[in-house]
């Protein structure tokens, strides 16, 4: 009668180690555990046929099973070994990491350090620039008419920059390895390929500094810069002369001369 009622507590027992409902509801609350079967293999939360081992107790009782664990370390450290299947499923896992980091890497490596760009600058002189003046003939010889000058005009022009992500030793330093996030700022240069009014190319050119903006996975960014700029080719009228005087000069070109000028620029651009 002992073994009898021995061998019943022993069905009760194995009945209730081996309730696929009880493991099914215990990995749903604790769904980032890892379980070990008896062949002492450990099954993560991705790997199937997990809700299948049965749930072990150190006593008859216990509310917590001694065979899950939080991680995967910890079931290793209890002698468990990774499921093929899990083997393969962290590898493959790496591998994706492994993957975006490079791809992270890449855009880090384009978008931060020195790069160029594209872009049109919004220049500002003090002193207009003369771009279109000519005589008009009358019975006193002629009169000077300036039919255009501007102070503000557009540029196209061609920008390097420098760009780092902090705002002390930006040059040198612990800053000088900082190379990750989406904004970035630092110096550039520019010099005006073409522009209205009859800019020549190369003629144009300017510094100041710089801030970028990612706007995809691959570098390529948005950038806004505000500096100061040079115009080695701007035309003004000659200090004897201005606009509506009397002269009995014949040939237009020779009320205008060349000099610099120097002025402000806003300048927004873009790498690609």
């Amino acid at each position: 009668m002992k073994i009898n009622c021995s061998l019943l507590a022993l069905v009760v027992i194995s009945g209730h180690a081996f309730s696929d409902e009880e493991t099914q509801n215990y990995l749903k609350e604790h769904s980032s555990y890892f379980i070990m079967d008896t062949q002492k293999s450990c099954f993560g939360p991705l790997s199937t046929g997990r809700e299948q081992i049965p749930l072990t107790y150190n006593n008859h009782g216990d509310e917590t099973p001694n065979n899950t664990y939080e991680t995967e370390k910890l079931c290793i450290e209890a002698g468990g070994k990774l499921t093929v299947e899990e083997v393969r499923r962290q590898a493959i896992q790496d591998t994706l990491i492994v993957k975006e980091q490079t791809k992270e890497q890449d855009s880090n490596q384009k978008f931060f350090g020195i790069n160029w760009g594209l872009g049109l600058a919004f220049t500002y002189v003090d002193n207009p620039i003369v771009t279109d003046v000519s005589i008009l003939s009358n019975d006193d010889g002629g009169t000077i008419s300036v039919n255009h000058q501007s102070q503000h005009r557009a540029i196209a022009m061609v920008e390097s920059h420098y760009f780092r992500n902090c705002w002390f030793n930006l040059l040198f330093g612990e800053c000088s390895a900082s190379r990750s996030g989406d904004f970035g700022h630092g110096p550039f240069i520019a010099i005006g390929l073409i522009g209205e009014d009859g800019i020549d190319p190369l003629s144009t050119y300017g510094l100041g500094w710089m801030v970028g903006f990612k706007r995809d996975d691959k570098g390529n960014a948005w950038n806004i810069g505000f500096g100061y700029f040079v115009d080695s080719q701007a035309q003004k009228l000659r200090p004897n002369y201005s606009d509506g005087d009397q002269t009995s000069i014949t040939d237009s070109t020779q009320l205008t001369y060349e000099r610099d000028e120097t002025g402000v620029m806003m300048m927004f651009s873009s790498t690609f």
